[in-house]
C-alpha cells in the first residue's frame, strides 16, 4: 500500500506473513516526507506488531528523516516492539547514518531477509 505521493520520496507499507510490518521508503526523504512518515510510525507502533523500515530503495535521507527514526527507534524499545531499519553497505543512505554517528542508537540490518529474521527471534524488541 503506497501511503504517499510526496514529489520527492514515496512510502510503501505492506504486511508480512510473518506478521511484521514493513514501511519501506523510496527516494528522496526530507521534510516533504517528514509528517506522513511520522505519523505512519506512529500509528504502526501503536498497532504492537514488529515494524521494519527498508531504506533500500531510499536515494537520500535528511537530519529530519534520521531524527524520526530514531525517535521512534526509542519508542519502539520502550514498549517492547520489535523494531529494525535496513541500511545496506554500503550506499549514501547508510553512510549518512554513520556519520552521524546514529547506527550505534539503532538496531539494523544490512538486508529485510536478516531484519525478518532478526525481528523473529525471541527476545528481540527493539
Amino acid at each position: 500500500m503506497e501511503t504517499s505521493h510526496a514529489p520527492h520520496g514515496r512510502l510503501r507499507v505492506d504486511g508480512h506473513p510473518s506478521g511484521s510490518v514493513v514501511v519501506t521508503l523510496i527516494g528522496e526523504h526530507d521534510l516533504s516526507t517528514a509528517d506522513e512518515l511520522d505519523r505512519t510510525l506512529s500509528l504502526l507502533l501503536t498497532q504492537c506488531q514488529p515494524v521494519i523500515v527498508d531504506t533500500t530503495e531510499a536515494s537520500f535521507l535528511d537530519s529530519t528523516t534520521l531524527g524520526i527514526l530514531l525517535s521512534h527507534s526509542r519508542k519502539a524499545r520502550a514498549n517492547a516492539i520489535a523494531w529494525r531499519v535496513v541500511l545496506p553497505p554500503p550506499g549514501a543512505v547508510r553512510r549518512v547514518f554513520e556519520v552521524a554517528g546514529s547506527i550505534a542508537f539503532l538496531d539494523t540490518s544490512d538486508s529485510l531477509d536478516e531484519a525478518l529474521a532478526d525481528v523473529a527471534r525471541p527476545g528481540t524488541a527493539a
